[in-house]
């Protein structure tokens, strides 16, 4: 007999967890979805924030070289405007506009890095389907229901002495 019992107890110890786990997981799906969104946007936010901080060490860099460099104005004028230099004994090079186009497409795919380290797993995405949350959430009822009627604790009748 305790042996019986043992097999028993272990068999309600599973499919309760199992039960549990599965109304755990179909109640908690929403959440953990949002979860892993929040996880994508705050990575997506960190590397806006690296992107930005890097601008401010450029722009930091650039005025400094303004305060340092008076004519640091004069040699960058040409090239943000586009104006031709007009220093004489100086030779520039000349620019294709296919090595422009080249170097700003360059400059946009470094710039705009849209990669996340965190992805919604695929099986919380199916998960997340309200037919299936359904579905999971009465698998989980009814291994509950199963684990305390067919496992749950038995009453042991007593064996009455038989008296003359």
């Amino acid at each position: 007999m305790q042996r019986q019992d043992v097999i028993r107890t272990f068999l309600f110890i599973i499919f309760f967890s199992v039960g549990g786990a599965a109304l755990a997981g179909s109640i908690l799906c929403n959440e953990l979805f949002r979860y892993y969104q929040n996880l994508c946007l705050k990575s997506l936010q960190q590397a806006k924030n690296r992107q930005l901080e890097s601008l401010i060490v450029d722009y930091d860099v650039l005025l400094k070289q303004f305060e340092n460099d008076p004519n640091f104005v004069s040699r960058l004028a040409p090239a943000l405007l586009g104006t031709e230099p007009n220093e004489p004994d100086t030779v520039y090079p000349e620019v294709s506009s296919q090595l422009s186009a080249a170097v700003k497409e360059a400059l946009r795919k470094d710039s705009v890095d849209t990669s996340t380290e965190f992805v919604v797993p695929q099986w919380l995405s199916r998960c997340s389907d309200p037919v299936r949350r359904t579905t999971v959430f009465i698998a989980g009822v009814f291994l509950i229901l199963v684990s305390f009627i067919c496992f749950g604790p038995t009453k042991h009748p007593k064996h009455k002495e038989l008296t003359d």
